[in-house]
């Protein structure tokens, strides 16, 4: 709490002069001065029944009551929805005060320049930055408390989202060129495998046998069925056949 200021210059003695000043504070406390001014603090915030007695060097006394009403002190918090962002960037604020004696008004500066007045006002913040915010409370008595607070804004330029743009046309056709070759090479090797396995169907010992083939030189006796009459026993050049 702030100390009072006690003044009584304004006591006068039309027979002689003052000589002691009486203070009673209300609030237990007391003090005896030879000086019209006396300091006093408060330790709550509420009213006391403060009296001032005189003495003048006639011995004669004069005594007054004063009510002092002793106010809370003023303070102010601040309240947002956000400290921080990309720009744009819109901060909603709101002040709240406490003590004095009521009917409070606001004040703000934004930190890049602008102002504002009210309790709740907003801001758009459109450039990066690091902005120092400062609300001004004042009561009806004309006391006045500042609070404080810091606003960060980023550049919302850049990590936002991932744009694409056109595909430069070298790496279209570099993406063409590897596709073509790999079809080409695929051909390929289709191709060398038609090819052997044609051979592989043509060339002897394959698993393929034709006894009646002009290319054969020899042969193996088997057993053949041939068409013959099966009830009688018929000589062949490969055996016996029934």
């Amino acid at each position: 709490m702030a100390p009072v200021t006690f003044d009584a210059t304004s006591s006068r003695d039309p027979n002689g002069m003052i000589v002691i000043y009486i203070w009673n504070f209300g609030d237990g406390s007391k003090n005896s001065t030879s000086s019209p001014v006396t300091f006093h603090e408060y330790s709550s915030p509420r009213g006391f029944n403060a009296t001032l007695t005189v003495i003048d060097d006639n011995g004669s006394n004069s005594s007054y009551l004063a009510l002092v009403y002793v106010l809370a002190k003023l303070a102010v918090t601040i309240s947002y929805n956000t400290s921080q962002g990309t720009a744009p960037l819109t901060v909603s604020f709101s002040a709240a005060a406490l003590g004095g004696q009521g009917n409070y008004t606001f004040a703000w500066t934004f930190g890049d320049g602008q102002i504002g007045l009210g309790q709740s006002p907003s801001h758009n913040y459109t450039t990066p930055g690091s902005y120092q915010v400062q609300v001004t409370a004042a009561d009806s008595a004309g006391h006045l408390v500042f609070g404080n607070m810091v606003i960060t804004v980023a550049n919302g330029a850049k990590g936002t989202h991932l744009e694409f743009g056109p595909i430069p046309i070298s790496y279209l056709l570099n993406g063409i060129g590897v596709a073509v070759l790999g079809t080409a090479i695929l051909l390929l090797i289709y191709g060398l495998t038609l090819r052997r396995t044609g051979r592989r169907q043509q060339s002897p010992g394959s698993g393929v046998d034709d006894p009646y083939s002009s290319k054969r030189q020899s042969f193996a006796p088997r057993l053949i069925c041939h068409g013959y009459d099966l009830n009688k026993m018929q000589n062949t050049e490969f055996g016996l056949v029934r």
